[in-house]
């Protein structure tokens, strides 16, 4: 006789059996249903579509594909996904797809006909260079890469698209007074740009040249950022609120950080060079490489070989002990003069490894080089060296270095997060200078002044860094205690607030704190206060890092 225990139990048996049947059933369709699915977002084209920005059109191969527009894809070539692009769909009508692609949202050159299009996240910030794609290495361990920031120079005159001679001085007959704002008027404004920093010399008004520090024996010389320019005109902001008082006929030259004479060893923030040769951060939109914002131009001072190089600082050589290292860069020879061109070199401070010598091009080229650096290296340096003539000039852009065997270009993207200085700098508008709150309130009812960190560090720090570590410090005066001057990052919205605000505890008694400062969109922040018409003294911002 059947046990009731026994029947309970080949029941739960059955039940089992149906259930695992049922559950295979369902993750069948599951499986099924998802292919059917996934298979809307993944399409192939063989269509023949030039890698770049601008409008990509593509015929795909099969129909029945789900591309909304205001989506994101990535379409890369099937052989080899280095070559890419990240593009926003503008319009899809089955089988036609078209995206719209960004000035850094792709990778490699050339163009192909057999192309992987599938749904992809939008750029971070704007910019796909920081997606990870299959077959990229990372990090950059290339400090500095995109050449944001170039401390301990003083501005030189602009060299022109050829690098050959300086850009021509801007006759100003005459600018508006009385506003922080200011137009300039002139014949010619001489090939000048939205963004170009511009020095004006006397007889322009001494609030459009110099800030005087608190003890009056020190004068800041200062550049000013130029915008909505024209052929005859163009603006600018004056910093601390000033304004000029009146209007003079003067000259403007146009101005950007580095060494064209040839005397120092100081490259970029992480970067040497020969002493030699002639160096300077170059904007000319047609000197740019595509995915890059900025270029180095070089110009050989010397015959010799003439290097510009990344090391490793000490603290850091274990990343890359017993380990394989590429470097790659992008260089243009823009003028040579005989056969010589260039090549790219690591050392692990015994065995320097050179690539070839790169072909006779005045194009952008990219080159890499690997090795394997010894587990017990004392140091790790990779440089590009310069072998053609004396005058010859170069433009650089993306230094990639990276684990692994020799990249492409399509491997490159920007290194990202803190940027060390080789040494601390202070804005000239806010070096030991006297302040007084404005008497006018902003939108949101504080007393505040904007301080453009690009115009008013003479171009050490481009506006794509996003923050900054500082020390705040000032000297309140007759009515400044109990009452804060802090910093912020925006005018009046998306609001981060930055370094601890200074608080004056009692008159005439230096105050400071530090911390993280926020910059705006622009590469601005604003300093502020609760009330208007408070006096400090010997306020700074002293800068000690920066990050993007």
């Amino acid at each position: 006789m059947t046990t009731l225990q026994e029947k309970l139990d080949a029941l739960i048996e059955r039940e089992n059996e149906e259930y695992v049947d049922q559950m295979e059933d369902f993750f069948q369709q599951l499986v099924t249903d998802y292919d059917a699915v996934s298979d809307r977002f993944i399409a192939t084209s063989t269509s023949t579509v030039t890698v770049g920005a601008g409008t990509k059109t593509f015929t795909l191969s099969a129909n029945g594909k789900s591309f909304a527009v205001g989506s994101y894809v990535m379409a890369y070539k099937t052989s080899d996904p280095t070559v890419y692009m990240i593009g926003q769909v503008t319009a899809f009508s089955d089988p036609t797809l078209t995206i719209s692609v960004g000035d850094a949202d792709y990778g490699g050159s050339g163009s192909a006909s057999a192309w992987t299009i599938a749904l992809s996240a939008a750029p971070i910030n704007g910019d796909a260079r920081y997606l990870q794609i299959a077959n990229r290495p990372a990090p950059n361990l290339a400090q500095n890469s995109s050449w944001l920031v170039m401390t301990g120079f003083d501005p030189v005159t602009m060299p022109d698209v050829a690098g050959t001679g300086t850009m021509g001085t801007i006759s100003v007959s005459s600018y508006t007074t009385g506003s922080n704002e200011v137009t300039v008027s002139a014949s010619d404004t001489q090939g000048l740009v939205d963004g170009m920093l511009v020095r004006f010399a006397a007889p322009a008004d001494a609030a459009m040249r110099y800030c005087t520090q608190s003890d009056g024996t020190t004068v800041n010389t200062f550049s000013l950022r130029a915008y909505e320019v024209t052929p005859t005109s163009f603006k600018i902001r004056l910093p601390l609120g000033r304004s000029p008082a009146s209007s003079a006929a003067c000259t403007a030259t146009m101005v950007t950080p580095g060494d064209t004479v040839g005397v120092s060893g100081d490259g970029p923030d992480g970067w040497a060079k020969s002493t030699t040769i002639k160096m300077w951060r170059d904007v000319h939109a047609a000197n740019r490489r595509a995915g890059s914002k900025y270029q180095i131009g070089l110009r050989k001072g010397s015959a010799s070989a003439e290097i510009f190089a990344c090391a490793s600082p000490a603290q850091s050589l274990d990343l890359y002990r017993g380990r394989q290292v590429a470097f790659g860069m992008a260089v243009k020879q823009a003028l040579r003069g005989g056969t010589g061109t260039w090549r790219l070199a690591i050392s692990d401070g015994a065995t320097i490894t050179y690539s070839d010598p790169a072909p006779a091009t005045s194009d952008y080229q990219w080159l890499s080089v690997s090795a394997t650096i010894p587990a017990d290296a004392a140091s790790v340096t990779a440089w590009l060296e310069t072998i053609g003539a004396s005058g010859d000039v170069y433009y650089v852009a993306k230094p990639m270095i990276a684990y692994g065997p020799a990249m492409d270009e399509g491997a490159y993207y920007p290194s990202a997060g803190r940027i060390f200085f080789d040494r601390k700098f202070t804005p000239l508008s806010f070096n030991t200078v006297d302040y007084t709150t404005p008497s006018a309130a902003d939108g949101l009812g504080l007393y505040s002044t904007r301080v453009d960190i690009y115009q008013d560090t003479n171009g050490a720090l481009c506006p794509e860094v996003r923050w900054l570590d500082a020390q705040f410090e000032g000297i309140g005066q007759a009515g400044a205690c109990g009452t804060p001057l802090a910093i912020r990052s925006n005018e009046l919205t998306g609001i981060k607030f930055g370094a601890a605000p200074i608080y004056c505890a009692i008159e005439g008694v230096m105050c400071a704190a530090s911390g993280s400062v926020q910059l705006d969109p622009s590469g601005a922040c604003w300093v502020y206060s609760g009330l208007p018409n408070i006096s400090w003294k010997y306020v700074s911002i002293d800068i000690n890092g920066a990050g993007v």
